[in-house]
């Protein structure tokens, strides 16, 4: 539904995030994958409702 022609905003923020993630996947650390990829949920929700307010 959104992307980046929609929230540009978010490209920098959103690609350190997945790095993040993937960091945290390489290095088989669970509970830090978990943490990023809700981090970066919240994130790009906190976003998109900022887009449409």
């Amino acid at each position: 539904m959104f992307n980046m022609r929609q929230v540009p905003e978010r490209f920098n923020n959103g690609h350190q995030e997945h790095l993040a993630i993937i960091a945290a996947l390489r290095s088989q650390d669970a509970e830090g994958a978990r943490a990023a990829v809700a981090s970066h949920i919240d994130n790009v929700r906190d976003s998109i409702v900022r887009r449409l307010s």
